[in-house]
């Protein structure tokens, strides 16, 4: 039987063995408060606004598992008020939840990233700061994530960790499952089914040949630890002087001028985009014939054909390119209720358009056709199908389930109700008498690593 990684269970692989991944990444270890950053989206070519109205290719929803957390609203109490969008109070969960929130949001804003789920990334907590040799409490946890709300980008890229971050007592090549318990603050190859060992960490420019793990958003490249290409380390302003090849990138949104070698914005509408490639302002794309940053094509133009892909895709929102066979392409309405999603009608293969928003693409027809949105409580196979507010979680509350017992649901915090199908709590919580309540553990190095 096929089991799916449903929702935020989605254990991600990288908390095996670290405090948190940068939200979105599937590293397999690290070092505390590392792993997998974001490739930041600022100072390159085809940077960028562009491709925001590209529609051409859009598959109507995920796989199963792409979704991300979406509590159904804020839970009661605490004194982290606010921490990610969420009040969270003083239980261990609550302050696990915090902390990675905080630490995951400012990786995110240093490397330029908007994707990330960082609810997704705390499914570990509170276990992912309390398991045995760990030495953190409730109260140096919310420290901390004030802490590193103001962590100057650098910092966050290249290592040093606030005081709060205790190291933990497990020592070097004794079995961890989080770093947090390691002395070191790595633990190596731990996960959701393998338990880790205690690894050395390694600075910038220190060795990592022999399993040391890279602190902050370094990696290992060269047996050296290096910062990451492509990742900002200073975040620099508008105006101030940066290098692409020199590692000074430019804050997310700007580029590095080349002309100039100054941050600066991109070109918008009506402006040369010979340079960047790219377009900025969310209301143009670098048009390949004119090098000009042109408005995106409504019903019934041409799609725009871009100067960094060379293929054509873009239009005006809510329009889609529509491109049968090899034709260049007319911008043309998504598909609603009722109207074929996937098939190329001059080639009936299969052409991955999106239904529109208010429709899913239902592949179990012959042909696939665009059918309402999934209520809360109703099987669903990918994040697409369900209705606004809601995700494609496993109805038990599982981290992964057979296929069939997905359902569009939410995820639930402290005090919010458990008992409705699809209202499953946060893995850091328990459904009791109707309500989520905090644990105080999950048990997740006893399975891993033994008693």
């Amino acid at each position: 039987m096929t089991h799916v990684r449903a929702g935020v269970f989605g254990f991600a692989a990288s908390l095996a063995g670290l405090f948190l991944v940068a939200c979105g990444s599937t590293a397999s270890s690290g070092p505390e408060a590392t792993g997998g950053a974001h490739q930041q989206a600022s100072g390159g070519s085809g940077a960028g606004a562009s491709g925001a109205s590209s529609a051409s290719g859009a598959a109507s929803g995920g796989a199963n598992g792409s979704g991300g957390a979406s509590a159904g609203g804020a839970s009661t109490g605490g004194s982290n008020a606010g921490v990610g969008g969420f009040t969270l109070g003083d239980s261990k969960t609550e302050a696990c939840i915090a902390y990675v929130l905080a630490v995951c949001g400012r990786q995110d804003e240093c490397s330029g990233s908007t994707g990330g789920d960082c609810l997704r990334v705390s499914n570990a907590c509170p276990d992912l700061v309390f398991s045995p040799g760990a030495t953190r409490t409730v109260a140096t946890l919310q420290a901390c994530a004030q802490a590193y709300q103001k962590l100057p980008c650098e910092q966050i890229e290249i290592g040093p960790l606030p005081d709060c971050v205790t190291p933990g007592t497990v020592a070097l090549g004794a079995p961890c499952a989080f770093s947090s318990q390691c002395a070191s603050l790595s633990c190596a190859g731990g996960g959701a089914a393998d338990c880790g060992t205690c690894v050395p960490s390694a600075h910038e420019g220190e060795s990592c040949a022999n399993g040391e793990l890279c602190l902050g958003l370094l990696s290992c490249n060269g047996e050296k630890c290096v910062r990451r290409s492509g990742t900002p380390s200073t975040g620099l302003a508008l105006g101030q002087p940066c290098s692409d090849a020199g590692g000074m990138y430019c804050q997310s949104g700007l580029r590095c001028d080349a002309a100039s070698s100054k941050c600066a914005e991109y070109p918008t509408l009506g402006m040369p985009c010979a340079d960047t490639h790219s377009c900025g302002g969310g209301k143009s794309y670098c048009d390949i014939d004119t090098l000009i940053c042109t408005a995106f094509p409504g019903e019934g133009m041409p799609c725009g054909f871009d100067g960094v892909t060379g293929e054509a895709g873009y239009c005006l929102e809510p329009f889609s390119c529509d491109r049968p066979g090899n034709a260049a392409g007319v911008c043309k309405k998504r598909p609603s209720v009722g109207q074929p999603c996937l098939l190329d009608p001059s080639t009936s293969l299969p052409a991955l358009v999106a239904c529109d928003a208010a429709a899913r693409c239902d592949t179990t027809q012959s042909p696939p056709l665009c059918a309402a949105k999934v209520s809360q409580g109703q099987h669903c196979s990918a994040y697409a199908d369900c209705v606004a507010g809601t995700r494609c979680i496993c109805s038990s509350g599982q981290e992964s389930c057979d296929g069939t017992s997905t359902v569009c649901g939410r995820v639930q915090l402290k005090g919010q109700p458990c008992t409705a199908v699809g209202d499953v709590c946060h893995p850091g919580f328990t459904c009791t008498a109707g309500v989520c309540e905090p644990r105080d553990s999950q048990g997740l190095f006893a399975a891993e690593c033994g008693p």
